[in-house]
């Protein structure tokens, strides 16, 4: 009896340590599995659109509910990034084209497909609620079996005396335990440690029966080889992290379905089990190992695309098209961040945070960069408001001559002006060109009729012109200047003509030449009489380009016979000096004299000029 009570002693101290290190090692492995199986919990998902992500949720939900979560986060996380970036544009845009600060409180965006996906995703934690109260109805039921069996298996072991024939209740119980679900963790341990010291009591009990306690000792040995063998069969998967995850199984498989083996077997079994185990570890470490430095080469081409977006240089952009460029160049290269992949744990939020205070910069001088440009789109505002109120002021002006070069220079200011939003810029245009409009076709309407009347001036002169061709004078000077002065006066009443018929007036003045000529008038008289004909031609024709034609003339002709006078005079002086008999000085007093007279003409035409004027 005292050999079979150091038996079963050893037996329950074996067992306690396996238990021990079989508890240890599977945390090790859920450890493991956790870290390296992990999703970048800040990259979003790279999905092509709003509507593929929806899809993606409605095939997601259709799968259990307890397998999905992960990746209903990460679409959840990849749909908020991109509607939150383009509700962010839309405002953007609302304010460059909407300058009304009340205005802008009233910006709304109305999206349907976040509706559906916020449906969507109410569905899967409705479900999610659903599915941990039934977990935890599940578990508490599953406690409560195992609890039960428990209670069987210690009554079994107190009250059975032939334990050979209670082997098959024994077993009964084994497969009931075994098929009985997960119970609430915090009890695993209590629950596990309780059920195992039932076994081993049955089985100390069993010594009795040697030859039944040996059948099972062998049929858990066989059970432990095939774990071992399915172990070292992991050794050859290309998988790392499935291999890591299976010998999890394995491990479950070894503590919870199956039971004790011989004593000279337990250590040696576990020995080998924990050899395999070993070797799966460090193929996956060095895996991990792997991993870890394509993290840390993940986070250095990271910190690099946010030095690129710092150096961005925002103050350069001055104009709408340049902040365009910024914008999408920062859109690139954060998408570029988010493709690079993850990196270590610990540097998720930091790079994170990097990222997003270097985009928060750009886009607060971008904000900054829009707030002024409302400023000056307020002023080319209120300059398009004030050439359209200029325009309307003189719509109905009846005075086309100085009215249209206005409305010409109106438009010319109107192009010069700067950009403003779309909305407004269209409706300010147009007004300005309805008013435009209006005042052109005035204008046209009144050419058409002027036309249509100068046509009917230039027939009149035309028949005149026929007219005086044959007048005759009567010799007396007074009274044949005054019968041209008639003439001319009534040639004026008949009006002007079109511009392309003007040439008329030149066969009138050929004519006025010829009479003038007749009258024997001194040269002075023929060419003023002649000058004040023209220069009232043109101011009834108001062709003004040419009336300054003719003052310039004037002016330059003054000058060069007044400077013409000089030369001559200090010539004159040196002639002086040597002979006053000279016929060079007598020639340049002469020509003095001539020039004079001319002068004396040019000045009475500029007179003549300037009381037209």
């Amino acid at each position: 009896m005292s050999e079979e009570k150091n038996i079963m002693k050893e037996n329950n101290q074996v067992n306690e340590v396996e238990i021990n290190k079989e508890n240890s090692l599977v945390n090790e492995v859920e450890k493991t599995v956790e870290n390296v199986t992990r999703k970048e919990e800040y990259e979003p998902s790279l999905l092509a659109s709003f509507q593929d992500i929806i899809n993606a949720m409605e095939e997601a939900l259709k799968k259990p509910i307890n397998e999905i979560k992960e990746e209903i986060d990460n679409l959840k996380k990849s749909f908020l990034d991109s509607y939150y970036n383009l509700l962010e544009e839309k405002k953007t845009l609302f304010q460059e084209e909407n300058n009304d600060e009340e205005e802008n409180k009233t910006f709304h965006f109305d999206f349907p497909l976040k509706k559906t996906f916020d449906k969507l995703y109410n569905q899967y934690k409705n479900l999610r609620t659903e599915f941990a109260l039934q977990q935890e109805k599940e578990l508490a039921k599953n406690l409560e079996e195992r609890k039960n069996i428990i209670a069987e298996l210690k009554k079994l072991v107190d009250e059975t005396v032939d334990f050979g024939k209670a082997f098959k209740q024994f077993g009964e119980l084994k497969n009931k335990w075994n098929a009985c679900g997960n119970i609430p963790k915090d009890k695993y341990n209590l629950v596990w440690n309780d059920y195992h010291f039932h076994v081993e009591r049955f089985f100390d009990h069993l010594h009795l029966d040697r030859e039944m306690r040996d059948k099972e000792f062998e049929n858990n040995y066989n059970k432990k080889q095939a774990i071992i063998q399915r172990a070292k069969d992991l050794l050859s998967y290309e998988d790392v992290q499935k291999s890591i995850r299976e010998l999890q199984i394995l491990h479950k498989i070894w503590k919870e379905e199956t039971g004790p083996v011989a004593q000279i077997h337990r250590e040696s079994l576990w020995n080998d089990f924990c050899e395999i185990s070993n070797e799966v570890h460090e193929k996956f470490n060095q895996f991990r190992n792997q991993i870890a430095i394509t993290e840390r080469e993940n986070l250095i081409k990271k910190l690099e695309i946010i030095v690129e977006i710092n150096n961005i240089d925002t103050l350069k952009a001055t104009t709408h098209d340049q902040w365009q460029e910024i914008t999408d160049k920062a859109e690139e290269l954060k998408n570029k961040f988010i493709a690079v992949g993850n990196v270590p744990r610990n540097e998720i939020t930091p790079t994170w945070n990097a990222l997003r205070e270097a985009i928060r910069r750009i886009n607060v001088d971008k904000k900054n960069f829009y707030k002024n440009l409302k400023q000056q789109y307020q002023e080319a505002i209120q300059k398009r408001e004030a050439l359209i109120a200029e325009a309307i002021k003189n719509k109905d002006n009846e005075n086309f001559e100085d009215t249209t070069p206005l409305f010409i220079q109106l438009q010319n200011d109107w192009k010069e002006l700067s950009y403003i939003p779309r909305k407004q810029g269209e409706k300010l245009w147009k007004e300005f060109r309805s008013v435009c409009d209006y005042y052109f076709n005035r204008l046209n309407e009144y050419r058409k009729n002027q036309i249509s009347a100068e046509m009917e001036n230039f027939n009149k002169k035309k028949e005149y012109l026929k007219e005086i061709k044959s007048t005759t004078f009567t010799g007396n000077h007074v009274e044949d200047l005054d019968s041209i002065k008639k003439i001319i006066a009534h040639w004026k009443t008949l009006g002007s003509v079109p511009a392309q018929r003007r040439h008329i007036e030149a066969k009138f003045n050929r004519i006025l030449d010829g009479f003038f000529n007749n009258l024997n008038l001194s040269r002075r008289e023929n060419e003023l009489h002649k000058f004040n004909n023209r220069i009232a031609q043109l101011i009834e024709q108001k062709d003004v380009n040419q009336l300054n034609k003719e003052s310039k003339y004037i002016y330059r002709k003054i000058e060069e016979i007044e400077k013409d006078n000089i030369t001559i005079e200090n010539n004159s002086m040196y002639i002086q000096n040597s002979d006053k008999e000279n016929a060079l000085l007598k020639e340049c007093q002469k020509k003095i004299t001539k020039n004079n007279e001319e002068l004396s003409i040019w000045k009475e035409k500029l007179e003549i000029l300037k009381s037209h004027l």
